[in-house]
Parts: C-alpha cells; structure tokens; sequence
C-alpha cells in the first residue's frame, strides 16, 4: 500500500525486476483487476505497475469527492516515490493507442513527460 495523505492506496507490481516501468490506470468504475490482463501482456519485457484509485478496488475512500487535479497530485506523489522515470518507446505507445482508443475516442496524457504518446497520438491519426 501507498500512504497518501490519509489514504492508503493499492498497487502491485511485477513482470521485470529493473528496466522500464509501465504503469496502467484504470477507467472510472474499475481496478487493478480490469488492467492486470493487459500488464500480463507486457510483464516478461517491462515492470508493470498498476493502482487501484482512490475509492475503487482496494484503495481506501476518500473523506470527500475528488477532483480531477487531486487525482493528479496522487498520481504525481506515487510517481515520486515509486517509479523511476522512463522515456516509453513511441512505437509501444503507438499499440497502446490502437488497443485502447475507441474509434472518435480522445487520448488525455496529462503529464505528457517526454512526449511519446503525443508522437504516437499524431503517427495514429488520433486526437
């Protein structure tokens, strides 16, 4: 468990003890369980990370509803204290687009570090 602030945090990790570190979210409504099968997919060439957000799974409730940018914040403090940062190759981001963007869908990357989504958003015609 991740403790922040007053709520402790669900994750796990696996697949390749060093090297780059894939971390999967899940989407509103769901858990770790929802992304483990495609973690699987990755874990013999990366260390998956997945987390249970706040009020779903097995991460703890908030006192009170969140917002957007609390979201963020945790995301950022795990970040930290959890992951090394790893430029992610824009040809894996490029799959990653396709397996899980719907056909209109959007792509949101709000941290956009060293901007390989945004490479492979623009090499897959997406928005």
């Amino acid at each position: 468990m991740f403790q922040y602030k007053d709520i402790k945090i669900n994750y796990v990790r696996y697949g390749k003890k060093s090297g780059s570190t894939l971390v999967f979210l899940h989407g509103w409504g769901q858990n770790i369980e929802m992304m483990k099968p495609i973690g699987d997919n990755f874990s013999d060439k990366f260390r998956i990370t997945i987390i249970d957000f706040p009020g779903f799974g097995q991460s703890e409730e908030p006192k009170s509803p969140w917002t957007i940018e609390k979201y963020s914040h945790m995301l950022e403090e795990f970040a930290k204290k959890n992951i090394h940062p790893t430029v992610k190759p824009t040809e894996l981001m490029q799959y990653l687009v396709r397996l899980v963007t719907p056909k209109g869908g959007i792509i949101l990357d709000p941290f956009m570090g060293s901007g390989s989504t945004g490479k492979a958003v623009m090499f897959e015609n997406k928005e």
